[in-house]
């Protein structure tokens, strides 16, 4: 039910009074000492500070609420003194603080049950961090109010359909086999970001991120405004065709159903190979900028150690490829950047 309402009282003199309520029950206004929703399903970067301390093993939820409370009110004052008027960050961190001043304990605790850290020993119960995994999966799963992002989950030692323990040829290890580790997770608003966007997409796999190595899949796309949206992402063991296969194959359906045309990556071929197994559609790869001058400096001008090398002054140096080598590899640079594209069928 919506408070926000008006009433109008008829006096004698034949004049009208007009009392006007304008808040509403979908949005917290503490000034006026009205808490109508849970500030953490508001705000989403409110949320996420809460979540930071619970997941770090803060498991007193009235000090948690007391720190978040501190850290957007210094937030608050930082943009009131340091950002332009009109500027919509601004506005961001005063709305963050206000919606944390009706921040209290028991929507602290609330948020730690959603999280599956129920035990007043948080993280530390689990001190395997597979089986700490395992059971917020669990947790999300079972738990109908919430709308998990997770989409795939494969834990590591243990085989389903997915798996296989066949060694292509050529190769030392199963692509896929029972000991990988697989997390894809996409959220509704992203599917319908990556559906809003789905011309061209973006991957990259990123890794030396945790100390088992794992890898980080990204897939991005740009917005009307230019701006880069991260739509899906997955925590793997390995960054090889199947991975970026089931990622795609697990996406909800709008993205799922997006059908990109390009994918820019890097040189390598594995997220080509898996993603065009899902997308039919991908008909171009077009390659990163950063990675092709990356390899041009490595490559064409004397970045990277050759087995040609000459003594200079007594000193061992990698010879540098000749001058009119390196002025058609920038001439060819230049060409390739003036058409804004460089596709690779």
């Amino acid at each position: 039910m919506c408070p926000a309402r008006h009433t109008i009282q008829l006096q004698k003199d034949g004049s009208v009074i007009v009392h006007f309520f304008g808040f509403h029950n979908h949005d917290v206004q503490s000034f006026y000492g009205v808490n109508f929703v849970n500030p953490l399903t508001v705000s989403r970067r409110l949320c996420n500070l809460v979540d930071r301390k619970l997941l770090s093993g803060v498991t007193n939820a009235g000090k948690i609420a007391i720190a978040v409370r501190e850290e957007t009110r210094v937030s608050r004052n930082r943009a009131l003194t340091e950002m332009q008027i009109d500027n919509p960050i601004r506005f961001e961190h005063i709305r963050t603080h206000e919606l944390a001043l009706s921040l209290d304990t028991v929507k602290v605790i609330n948020r730690r049950n959603v999280l599956g850290l129920r035990s007043s020993d948080g993280l530390r119960m689990h001190p395997d961090d597979h089986k700490s995994v395992w059971k917020l999966v669990a947790q999300w799963e079972q738990d109908s109010a919430v709308d998990t992002p997770v989409r795939y989950y494969k834990p590591a030692g243990k085989a389903n359909a997915d798996t296989c323990e066949t060694v292509p040829k050529g190769k030392d290890k199963p692509d896929f086999g029972a000991k990988e580790f697989l997390l894809v997770m996409q959220s509704k608003e992203q599917a319908e970001m990556m559906r809003e966007n789905s011309r061209l997409i973006f991957v990259d796999g990123t890794h030396g991120l945790t100390g088992y190595g794992y890898h980080l899949l990204s897939i991005v796309v740009v917005d009307r405004h230019g701006k880069g949206l991260v739509v899906a992402e997955a925590i793997s063991s390995r960054d090889n065709h199947r991975t970026w296969e089931l990622l795609a194959t697990h996406l909800r359906q709008p993205g799922l159903s997006s059908n990109p045309e390009v994918m820019m990556a890097d040189d390598t071929n594995a997220a080509w190979n898996g993603l065009r197994r899902v997308w039919k559609s991908l008909k171009y790869k077009l390659l990163c900028h950063w990675h092709i001058m990356k390899n041009v400096r490595l490559h064409c001008c004397g970045g990277k150690k050759t087995k040609a090398v000459r003594s200079v002054c007594g000193h061992a140096t990698a010879m540098r490829p000749p001058c009119e080598r390196r002025v058609k590899c920038a001439a060819l640079i230049d060409a390739i950047f003036l058409k804004k594209c460089y596709y690779v069928t």
